[in-house]
């Protein structure tokens, strides 16, 4: 690869200290294209490995248990954490796939794609990045510090409140329908703020309730094995620690991803920029914690619709672009532990806010 700057986009990216969006985009603009191969054997190959393991740890005990319980955890993370994908590849672009992580992950795991897709997109909406309306954003890069490990201890419960949303919750809400608009708009959607409001289409798609009866119909299964006796209530407990794991995993992910320093005003393109996280380094924690191109989050909200497989060379050539002095470079930490040891001195009082002090509110 030709790593210099080339004809005019080079030039504006010089120029303006860092370039505007259009003349960055051009330097990487064919790697905008999904690879089918990539994404199905990535994914079949994960979620094969991590279900067998969890039959596996279930079938076992001891250490041999406990082990296979976290290679199930990690490779299951990485094959869930394709709904971040669905959410930004155009609906033609992989056939099938979505139908495919529904029925591998989404269900399984009681996170069908309905609860992520349409709320992800407003995290990225410019004017509601950082803001109430956005479901995936809390001030942890500011004080009280408390709220940090209140949020990692949260997720012990989310599986449990997961089962009682879909095996009580849905089907009450199918027969009374005063209650249904309320757990539509505040219990299905995958976001960090409790407080968050999801905004309804004006009309509910079916896929929605498809969606969610197959969760209700798969915990229902789940009883119905329990009480025949074809079920061991080894395999609950087993699967219920594998959400967990999956659950910290993405949270210390989701702490490290972004700055947290807005206190919920509307920020500038470059301000948002400067309050998401990439993490460089090859620390062989890092695919792990931070699987399917997540590690790279600040160029994500740069180009959100650039394919996880692509973003590593991405990086690479605006690096090698970019003055010293580029915003986007300010956005680059060393590491997960760097990320997240600075998100907790900010969370104390100490430091400011964003790397260049661009929050002024």
């Amino acid at each position: 690869m030709d790593d210099a700057p080339s004809g005019r986009a080079a030039t504006d990216v010089n120029a303006r200290g860092g370039g505007g969006h259009g003349a960055l985009r051009a330097e990487v603009a064919d790697l905008f294209e999904p690879n089918p191969l990539i994404y199905w054997s990535d994914f079949l190959v994960n979620a094969a490995l991590g279900w067998a393991c969890l039959v596996l740890a279930v079938a076992h005990g001891g250490w041999i248990s406990a082990l296979l319980t976290v290679v199930a955890a990690v490779t299951l993370y990485r094959a869930i954490v394709f709904t971040h994908e669905l959410v930004h590849l155009r609906r033609d672009s992989l056939p099938g796939f979505r139908i495919a992580w529904d029925i591998a992950c989404g269900i399984p795991l009681l996170a069908p794609s309905f609860l992520y897709d349409g709320v992800h997109q407003e995290h990225h909406f410019r004017h509601h990045y950082g803001t109430p309306g956005d479901g995936e954003y809390l001030p942890f890069g500011r004080p009280p510090r408390r709220e940090i490990p209140i949020y990692l201890a949260s997720h012990v419960l989310i599986p449990l409140l997961a089962v009682i949303r879909f095996a009580v919750i849905a089907p009450l809400s199918w027969m009374w329908r005063s209650i249904r608009l309320p757990v539509l708009r505040r219990m299905s959607s995958l976001s960090i703020d409790p407080r968050y409001v999801r905004k309804l289409p004006e009309v509910v798609p079916r896929g929605w309730r498809i969606q969610e009866a197959a969760c209700t119909l798969y915990l229902w299964g789940v009883v119905g094995a329990l009480w025949a006796g074809r079920l061991p209530l080894r395999a609950v407990w087993v699967w219920y620690a594998v959400l967990v794991l999956i659950l910290l995993l993405n949270a210390v992910r989701t702490l490290a991803a972004h700055r947290y320093a807005n206190a919920g005003r509307t920020m500038t393109r470059e301000e948002q920029l400067l309050d998401s996280v990439n993490i460089a380094g090859d620390s062989p924690f890092t695919p792990v914690l931070a699987p399917v191109g997540l590690r790279y989050h600040a160029l994500h909200h740069l180009f959100p619709t650039m394919p996880y497989h692509r973003l590593g060379e991405a990086h690479r050539r605006l690096m090698n672009l970019l003055p010293d002095d580029a915003p986007y470079r300010a956005t680059v930490e060393p590491g997960f532990g760097a990320a997240l040891f600075d998100l907790w001195r900010r969370a104390g009082g100490n430091g400011s806010s964003l790397p260049a002090d661009a929050d002024r509110g």
